[in-house]
């Protein structure tokens, strides 16, 4: 269906609980676990979709 497929690997932070304005160093204290994305894109699906006021696209 499309024609140009474009995959990116993303690391995903997960957060263990709520913060606000915390500071660099006491940031790590704030992280649960870490994963790994797949991140999948029809891009030439997605600009069609785009040109139709689509945002979520």
């Amino acid at each position: 269906m499309s024609k140009r497929v474009e995959h990116e690997v993303e690391l995903g932070v997960i957060i263990g609980k709520k913060a606000k304005n915390v500071s660099v160093r006491k940031a790590k204290e704030h992280i649960y676990g870490y994963t790994v994305f797949l991140d999948i894109t029809a891009r030439d699906l997605q600009m069609r979709q785009r040109k139709k006021g689509c945002r979520g696209a």
